[in-house]
């Protein structure tokens, strides 16, 4: 009786160390995908932002020029 106790205990051991196990690479995956995203907000406004901003502003010149 006392041995099935120290294997049913075991068993509920290694359930919580593969469930804890599997939390922390689910916690890692959504650290990565938030880094992921955070960078490549950082590049969009660091140097993207600007070049589209020239782009509307050269648009918008050139559409002026040909209106008049």
């Amino acid at each position: 009786m006392e041995l099935a106790g120290l294997e049913m205990v075991k068993a509920m051991e290694a359930s919580r160390c593969e469930s804890e196990k599997r939390r922390a690479e689910s916690e890692t995956e959504l650290a990565r995908m938030m880094l992921r995203t955070q960078s490549q907000i950082a590049s969009f406004v660091v140097g993207d932002g600007d070049n589209r901003k020239r782009k509307r502003g050269a648009d918008g010149a050139s559409r002026d020029s040909s209106v008049r």
